[in-house]
């Protein structure tokens, strides 16, 4: 039970977790030069346009994760279901 634990608490360098963290600090560091360069195009239309897309794509994955968590949740459900309906059919006194 404890290394199941450990697995989902584990953060993924590589993966999507990794990619965040690289991607925020590149976004800092460029909204910084920005500043300094004194670029509005890029203040004005280019970071937010930029993290409205990264913020969409995370809201995707996370609604894709729910859905697939609810479609679980239902197929072990009716197959919790269908056993008990099968229990109650051999014995019918239960």
């Amino acid at each position: 039970m404890e290394k199941n634990i450990k697995k989902v608490d584990k953060i993924q360098w590589i993966g999507k977790d990794g990619l965040l963290i690289i991607a925020w600090f590149v976004v800092v560091f460029s909204i910084l030069y920005a500043f300094v360069l004194h670029n509005d195009f890029l203040i004005q239309w280019g970071f937010p346009a930029l993290l409205f897309v990264v913020t969409t794509l995370i809201f995707i994955d996370y609604c894709t994760r729910v859905g697939d968590f609810i479609k679980t949740s239902r197929k072990n459900a009716d197959e919790r279901k269908k056993k008990m309906t099968e229990l109650e059919d051999i014995d019918p006194d239960n």
